[in-house]
């Protein structure tokens, strides 16, 4: 029955506030096919989920049920976001130039100084996730599922917009986690910041 239902609606049940635990017990108890087909969506629309209040918990739970290659792919479409995962992007670039020009700030000034290797509309991608509510906390859980030459480059595009990251309150949350992994020590604008366990509801 899940194989009949779960294509039609796994977009539905990601965002749904008791369907997303639908799909992380799938993730937990299901076949491997099942498992690979949440992992899959998830992987396609992880720039939209990652900032959904009830999806974002689906793609950490994700990331942490995650074999090593499906890890990599979720941080590649994190880092430099292609097909629908790029249109999403694309969208939320515009939401946030709408939204800086009712603030009266200039459209792109988030932007500018920063040299993520990425480049393009991936570097604003991460930074507008880093900054958001939800998603600050899939970069974190991401960062901690990565490993090797892959958390390398997360630390380095994560690092090359501490800047700008720092003068955001989620982006400080996500910096404070990096550093604490890292054991480095961080002194960023805004004093101490909260922490990772201190995150939005349940």
């Amino acid at each position: 029955v899940l194989n009949e239902v779960l294509p039609e609606n796994m977009d539905r049940l990601a965002k749904d506030q008791h369907g997303n635990f639908i799909l992380q017990h799938i993730l937990n108890r299901g076949s491997d096919a099942q498992k690979q087909m949440v992992q899959q969506f998830v992987t396609d629309h992880v720039v939209e989920l990652a900032q959904h209040k009830f999806g974002s918990h689906l793609v950490e739970k994700c990331l942490s049920c995650a074999n090593a290659a499906q890890v990599e792919a979720l941080i590649k479409q994190i880092i430099a976001p292609t097909a629908q995962n790029a249109e999403h992007a694309k969208l939320m670039a515009s939401t946030a130039q709408v939204n800086q020009r009712n603030a009266g700030a200039k459209p792109g000034s988030q932007a500018k100084g920063r040299k993520g290797s990425s480049g393009g509309s991936a570097d604003d991608t991460l930074l507008l996730l880093m900054s958001d509510p939800y998603a600050n906390f899939v970069v974190q859980r991401a960062f901690d599922a990565s490993q090797g030459p892959l958390r390398n480059r997360l630390v380095d595009e994560i690092k090359s917009r501490s800047d700008v990251l720092s003068k955001f309150t989620y982006g400080r949350h996500a910096l404070l986690h990096l550093s604490k992994v890292l054991g480095e020590r961080t002194e960023h604008r805004g004093g101490r910041q909260g922490q990772r366990s201190g995150r939005r509801r349940k």
